[in-house]
């Protein structure tokens, strides 16, 4: 789908994310992150990794399966995923995460509810294997 401009969602989503988290002065990351950590119950001093994709059939849901089996190489305490879902496989992707108790479903978020999660956050994972 195209907006007025002619640029798809994704794309207007994007700039939007990246506008809006990438020009944070450093207390605003602070508040955004502090906001977060009360809301979810998240442990501020850990790594927090945003991760964010359409949740389909196919090579995306294999690549959440191949995180999970990442995560589960690294030992506990050091990072908690927050994970954007959306999509037609999210109840199986959750199940892929159930036993891995270092990660927060965020729901279904805007524009700028991804922003503010990008903000807070100290990495952000896109998965994406055969993605071309």
């Amino acid at each position: 789908a195209k907006n007025i401009a002619g640029e798809s969602r994704r794309s207007a989503f994007y700039r939007t994310v990246h506008l809006y988290a990438g020009n944070l002065e450093p207390n605003q990351k602070t508040r955004h992150r502090s906001a977060l950590a009360e809301q979810y119950d998240l442990d501020p001093d850990i790594a927090w990794l945003y991760i964010a994709a359409m949740m389909r059939d196919g090579a995306k849901t294999a690549s959440f399966r191949c995180l999970v089996e990442a995560f589960r190489e690294r030992p506990n305490g050091w990072f908690h995923s927050l994970i954007a879902r959306d999509g037609p496989t999210w109840t199986e992707i959750e199940a892929y995460f159930a036993e891995d108790l270092r990660r927060t479903f965020l729901g279904l978020c805007s524009a700028r509810q991804l922003a503010d999660v990008s903000a807070a956050a100290d990495i952000f994972i896109w998965p994406a294997i055969r993605d071309g």
